[in-house]
């Protein structure tokens, strides 16, 4: 018996999988705007129509209309189910599978209410600080630091008190019990007693979120520095953190990278928060660890470009380096910014203004070039000796390219800078790497014609809630779930809508999570992958929603009436007379609604049902 595969296991497989690494092995793919594009590997075809979507890692064939995750092509064209598929991308991207044996496993507290805990915790941090005399002194150093008001309040900075059991008083207001406190990290096991301990007291407090921008830990800063004890302390590794999966601010920042396709690479929570204060909108910073191949991974979903900003030291000239290479092997274009000796990104900015750092950022240069410039100021490069330890390290760098088009113009540039022959440096790369193929079927395949009719409405309000996800709380505000009549529609509809929704990017996990069939997860993919069929500049995506939103109220006042004119016809009496009154009213909302928004709205909340109903 194989056993059951946890689904946090699962949940890191996906992630380290990324599905432009996996594709590529199988199918030669080329940039296409923010997608890349090959020829189908299900079906004969001439002119390509098989589109990868990196952000949302996501592929379809537009030709025989094949799509899915990364576990879904890999079932594709292996021909393997589910399991087996997993475990094969686990062994590819170094993933130990430990599968639960086990009948029933023992359930412990479900995400949404974790992120519950954590979101909770987060305002009662924020608003400690903005309140509390015994947050004076977090005070006073966030206005010694120059932070600005708005940047305490975007990022949520917050204060964990000094006094023992403040946390745990909060807790009990709220109904949270230790067990949640303990699986958030809040609290840690004490090897000191049986009791646990608050794992953040008399810290500065930075909120950590995900991509979407829900918090799934902390990053605390000591403020009393006679406190024998870390100067940051970070949330443990929790079901929700995963410091190798997490890069701080990236919520605030991924729009800005997709526009400029760049990001910006920084050390500290507060050299990200400077920077965005200095207009550098694409800046995220790690979690005080080294650079992973997941961070990587994650940055390459939004960027074909990093520019990496660290200290300006030996050892952090140095991690600058080693983080070039991550993002090599990734397919990512490179650049490192060199600050001033002795300055941070935070440090310059307040020193010298936005402008400075905007100009060094500005100046970035090659990996390859900053190399040079290394070897440049050791003199080294005057020297045969040097020039060969400069060429040696320029090899290592360049043999982390992730493909040969990649390291072709880096081996170009490399010789230019050295003064040698791009032949000398292609024969001392140390490594090589051939991707593998394998020979598959190639008939072809017509391209299968939609068996399902879908409500129009319902599918151009899906529309939106994927392509356009900022009328979310619109809709959520204004439309039951039950009034999505399709149950594929309805389902779409309750991923997206739910409070703990990972939004567009997360559907796919989301419709897996809740075993939906084949036919639903089709259709998110074809939502997903079309383009947006809400266009032009006479009206706004809000007005679209509203328009939209009107017509499915409408459409359920109109069912409803002729439920109530049914009944009427088989009814008598004092029940009769109810039912007119009901069908009148009924009327007269589908007129005021056919009159817009302002008259209708009311109706929508008068007619919302109470947490909880369909309708």
């Amino acid at each position: 018996m194989a056993g059951i595969i946890p689904k946090e296991q699962i949940e890191e497989v996906r992630v380290r999988a990324d599905i432009v690494d996996v594709i590529s092995a199988y199918v030669p793919l080329k940039r296409a705007g923010g997608s890349l594009k090959g020829l189908c590997p299900f079906h004969k075809e001439k002119t390509p129509s098989f589109n990868v979507d990196p952000r949302r890692q996501i592929f379809r064939c537009f030709g025989c209309d094949k799509g899915g995750d990364v576990f879904r092509f890999l079932m594709e064209y292996e021909n393997v189910d589910f399991p087996t598929a997993v475990r094969l991308l686990a062994d590819r991207v170094g993933v130990r599978i430990q599968a639960d044996r086990s009948e029933r496993r023992p359930e412990g507290p479900d995400k949404r209410t974790l992120l519950n805990v954590l979101e909770e915790a987060a305002q009662w941090y924020h608003q400690t600080l903005l309140n509390e005399a015994a947050a004076g002194a977090a005070r006073a150093y966030l206005n010694e630091r120059a932070l600005q008001d708005t940047s305490v309040e975007n990022f949520r900075i917050g204060y964990a008190p000094s006094q023992r059991g403040a946390l745990l008083r909060w807790a009990k207001e709220k109904g949270f019990g230790q067990d949640l406190l303990l699986a958030v990290g809040l609290l840690a096991e004490s090897d000191r007693g049986p009791e646990p301990y608050e794992r953040f007291r008399d810290r500065l407090m930075f909120p950590i979120c995900d991509e979407v921008g829900r918090v799934v830990g902390f990053s605390g800063r000591m403020m009393n520095p006679e406190v024998r004890a870390a100067k940051y302390v970070n949330s443990p590794e929790t079901a929700l953190f995963r410091k190798s999966n997490i890069l701080f601010a990236l919520d605030r920042a991924k729009n800005a990278m997709l526009e400029a396709r760049t990001a910006l690479l920084c050390e500290g929570q507060i050299d990200a928060i400077r920077c965005h204060e200095a207009g550098v909108l694409n800046a995220v910073a790690t979690q005080g660890t080294a650079l992973t191949a997941s961070h990587a991974r994650l940055l390459r979903r939004h960027a074909d470009e990093v520019v990496i900003v660290l200290d300006a030291d030996a050892a952090g000239e140095a991690a600058a380096v080693r983080s070039a290479e991550a993002f090599l092997e990734v397919g990512l274009a490179v650049q490192i910014a060199a600050l001033p000796p002795g300055e941070d990104p935070d440090s310059l900015i307040v020193k010298q203004g936005a402008q400075a750092f905007q100009e060094v950022v500005a100046g970035a240069v090659s990996v390859i070039r900053f190399q040079v410039q290394r070897f440049e100021r050791k003199g080294d490069l005057a020297s045969d000796a040097g020039r060969q330890r400069a060429a040696k390290a320029l090899i290592e760098v360049i043999s982390h390219a992730e493909n040969e088009v990649q390291k072709e113009m880096l081996i170009e540039e490399a010789a230019r800078e050295l003064g040698l022959l791009p032949a000398a440096l292609r024969a001392g790369l140390a490594r090589t790497r051939t991707p593998y193929s394998l020979e598959r079927s190639t008939e072809v395949v017509a391209r299968p014609e939609p068996t399902t009719v879908y409500p129009p409405e319902e599918i151009g309000l899906l529309d939106l809630l994927l392509h356009h996800p900022e009328v979310t709380p619109l809709v959520r505000d204004h439309l039951p779930i039950g009034h999505f009549t399709h149950p594929d529609c309805r389902q779409i509809a309750d991923c997206l809508l739910a409070p703990e929704s990972d939004g567009p990017d997360g559907l796919l996990r989301e419709l897996d999570s809740r075993d939906a069939d084949e036919a639903c997860t089709q259709l998110a993919i074809r939502l997903q992958t079309d383009p947006s069929k809400v266009r032009g500049i006479e009206f706004s995506t809000e007005e679209a929603a509203k328009d939209t939103l009107l017509r499915l109220w409408r459409k359920y006042f109109e069912a409803e009436r002729r439920r109530v004119q049914q009944e009427i016809r088989q009814a008598e009496g004092e029940a009769r007379k109810q039912l007119l009154m009901e069908s009148k009213q009924l009327t007269e909302d589908i007129s005021r609604m056919r009159q817009g928004w302002a008259l209708a709205e009311p109706i929508l909340e008068l007619s919302m049902p109470m947490p909880g109903s369909e309708g």
